[in-house]
């Protein structure tokens, strides 16, 4: 079991995207919704009485202070840092008269800077914010930053992941690779298959 560093938060903290899904058909706007994977889980943890920092990258505009209020009404504190965007991200959903969907990302995912918190008891990020440059560099940097305190490991379910890529060793928990390179290689994996018709 694992003593918390007593110089450490009991405060988590989410790093990645936030972002407005835009739904529509027959180019019409059937809805906008707060959304972002990142997003979603820090919300989460805030309704399950979680104390959470959310580090994103949000601009000062209608969806941006759409996405602090609903951030903010799950008990989550918004980074500062996270409103130096030029325009709040989208993701615009075409549904098709058979169903299926297109989609479409308006998102230019970058950070700034460690975030003005308390080393945090644990850090999660994920999805986009992991994969997409120039972002995803400033995400292994904070990751470093942080690494190395409460014992953090990878969790077990990635394991398996971190093999197949070559990023694990047989039988190990931990990748052997740092961070940075970790991220990237996992990045370029995700990439390779988005584009891949193999």
């Amino acid at each position: 079991m694992t003593t918390a560093d007593p110089g450490s938060s009991q405060r988590a903290l989410v790093i990645g995207e936030a972002l407005i899904d835009i739904v529509e058909r027959d180019r019409q706007i059937l809805g906008e919704h707060v959304g972002g994977s990142p997003l979603n889980v820090a919300v989460g943890l805030g309704r399950l009485g979680r104390q959470v920092d959310f580090l994103t990258s949000i601009a000062d505009d209608s969806y941006g202070r759409r996405i602090t209020e609903y951030v903010e009404a799950a008990g989550v504190q918004l980074v500062s840092e996270s409103r130096a965007a030029q325009r709040t991200a989208t993701a615009r959903s075409t549904i098709a008269e058979d169903g299926s969907a297109e989609y479409v990302f308006d998102l230019d995912w970058r950070l700034s800077g460690t975030p003005p918190v308390t080393p945090p008891l644990f850090v999660h990020t994920g999805s986009i914010a992991a994969v997409q440059d120039p972002g995803c560099l400033a995400v292994a940097a904070l990751i470093d930053t942080y690494r190395g305190r409460n014992g953090w490991r990878v969790r077990p379910e990635y394991v398996v992941e971190l093999r197949s890529l070559g990023l694990c060793e047989a039988g190990g928990s931990e990748p052997n690779l740092d961070t940075h390179n970790h991220l990237t290689a996992f990045g370029m994996a995700v990439r390779r298959c988005l584009v891949s018709d193999e």
